[in-house]
């Protein structure tokens, strides 16, 4: 009989106790004659698994029902925040405008990078939720070795990392067994995507403003999650931990303002106060369709 796994000790005792030889069972079917790429990453899906069970972050405690509505979000923003920097870098380096710009390793992390977590964006929008948590993983991996040994090419801010890390936590803090990726979250995150990338996007092209230097300009993603939210709401299995979940989406995009050292207070209330009024027309919304579905029982 093989070894059981060392994440198994990862689990809290009691669910060792009830449940230790199953999953050690089905680790060892899982793996048996498979690479060893492939059983780390089995061991790294089980050691996840146990941390969940741990911190109570499953699909029956509230805050894994909070983060799983928040991670398809994080992940679409990530992509647009991806996006929208590959954008810009690609502007900047065409018209030569940094000609001081990052040298080709440093580039090419970047542009790694930023494609990768926008792929991630559209496996999410797909609903292949599996490939986007991959995909989340190594562009966030990918951007954080170009911040540890690339040369330091700080184009969109110093809260960039940040942003990526906050947007990867929600998406692995996500419950596996619950994957976020049904039609009106998807149409939901398809209006934040769009509603979050084309504004800012236009004003990137037209050079209007110089993008990821002010909090101010994420009022426009937050003022879309606020959208997403009203589309979704109403129709949410959960929607108290929905709301949440959408608003703790927004968190990546509060980051720029560390790069400055101080918060702009007039812009966070705006956010917040942006996002209190989309909850209040989600459950407005709500309220009228259960309303007239009461109506029509009578």
């Amino acid at each position: 009989m093989s070894r059981p796994p060392l994440a198994l000790m990862l689990y809290p005792r009691a669910y060792r106790q009830a449940y230790g030889d199953e999953i050690a069972a089905h680790f060892a079917e899982s793996t048996a004659g498979a690479s060893r790429a492939w059983q780390w990453y089995e061991g790294a899906d089980l050691a996840g698994h146990a941390v969940r069970m741990r911190l109570r972050l499953t699909s029956a405690g509230p805050a894994g029902r909070v983060l799983a509505a928040a991670a398809p979000y994080a992940a679409v923003g990530s992509a647009v925040y991806a996006a929208l920097a590959f954008a810009q870098l690609a502007m900047r380096v065409v018209v030569h405008v940094l000609p001081d710009g990052p040298d080709g390793f440093t580039l090419g992390l970047l542009v790694t990078a930023d494609l990768t977590l926008a792929a991630a964006g559209g496996a999410t929008l797909a609903g292949r939720w599996r490939a986007a948590r991959v995909l989340t993983v190594l562009g966030t991996v990918a951007l954080a070795v170009q911040q540890v040994f690339g040369d330091m090419y700080v184009l969109d801010g110093t809260g960039r990392m940040l942003s990526a890390v906050l947007a990867l936590v929600m998406v692995l803090g996500c419950p596996p067994d619950t994957p976020p990726v049904g039609r009106a979250v998807r149409r939901g995150a398809a209006v934040y995507a769009a509603a979050a990338f084309l504004p800012l996007f236009g004003l990137l092209v037209t050079g209007s403003a110089l993008l990821f230097l002010s909090l101010h300009w994420s009022v426009l993603p937050v003022l879309a999650l606020a959208a997403a939210l009203v589309i979704t709401g109403p129709r949410a299995e959960g929607p108290g931990a929905h709301a949440a979940g959408t608003a703790l989406a927004a968190l990546p995009w509060l980051t720029y303002n560390f790069q400055v050292l101080h918060w702009e207070l007039d812009a966070v209330g705006l956010c917040l106060a942006v996002l209190a009024g989309g909850a209040f027309l989600a459950w407005a919304r709500g309220w009228l369709v259960r309303h007239k579905a009461a109506a029509r029982g009578r």
